[in-house]
């Protein structure tokens, strides 16, 4: 586990009185980001990833997307868990074919 100290340097032991933990609110904020891969079918180019990146990026709570058009994965990092339905209706307007969790296809 890394831990953000006040001089922004990282240090993974337990806290003592040298180094007590402090975590920075930025650092709370990505352990609280949900992450999950999504398998997209019909990309296969850079124009189709930038679309479907477009799309989700305006699915309410999205934070990064990425995609990769050889395999198919979408990954999509956010704030708090998705609607799947929103995550299926951003690749369909996108024009592409949704698949389902990449772990479970």
């Amino acid at each position: 586990m890394r831990i953000v100290l006040p001089d922004k340097a990282f240090y993974a032991g337990p806290a003592t009185v040298d180094h007590p933990i402090v975590v920075r609110p930025e650092a709370r904020r990505l352990a609280d980001m949900s992450e999950n891969t999504y398998l997209v079918t019909g990309m296969s180019c850079g124009h189709c990833a930038q679309s479907v990146t477009e799309e989700l990026a305006e699915v309410p709570g999205v934070e990064n997307v990425t995609v990769d058009v050889e395999t198919g994965q979408v990954t999509v990092r956010s704030a708090e868990a998705l609607d799947e339905t929103a995550i299926r209706a951003a690749v369909e307007e996108a024009g592409y074919t949704y698949e389902g969790l990449a772990s479970l296809v």
